[in-house]
């Protein structure tokens, strides 16, 4: 921000982005990297799998309207446990629709911005489970 590249802590501007898609997606390469290499836990890498394709999805996304990347993390997050503890899933499905209000009250997404990182993150999950699991 202090340089100018970002208009605010949020980078609410969908333009400013593509570096903040460009240098997240090649951390969680790395990332997935090393835990394969280390020999993780199914889980995790396929945890590593969902957030490094809905990364792509969402840097795609984002050429025609920003997604809400703080409603896709909790909605990913939500998708994981419910598939892995069902029942701390259930709660955190609970109260993942505070963080979209929260977004949408700061004006910093609208409704459909929240609906569309919900759905990239939750679909990105499920599919890579259901294949790896």
């Amino acid at each position: 921000m202090r340089s100018g590249k970002y208009s605010d802590a949020s980078v609410s501007v969908r333009e400013q982005r593509t570096s903040i898609y460009a240098v997240g997606g090649t951390c969680l390469v790395i990332l997935l990297a090393v835990l394969i290499i280390g020999k993780a836990s199914v889980v995790i890498i396929a945890c590593l799998v969902s957030a490094v394709i809905a990364t792509v999805l969402g840097y795609w996304i984002n050429r025609y309207t920003k997604l809400s990347l703080h409603s896709a993390a909790m909605a990913g997050c939500t998708a994981v446990l419910l598939w892995t503890a069902p029942l701390i899933g259930i709660i955190m499905a609970i109260f993942a629709p505070l963080v979209g209000w929260a977004r949408i009250r700061l004006k910093h997404h609208t409704p459909v911005q929240i609906l569309i990182g919900w759905m990239v993150s939750m679909i990105c999950v499920f599919v890579v489970f259901r294949l790896m699991l």
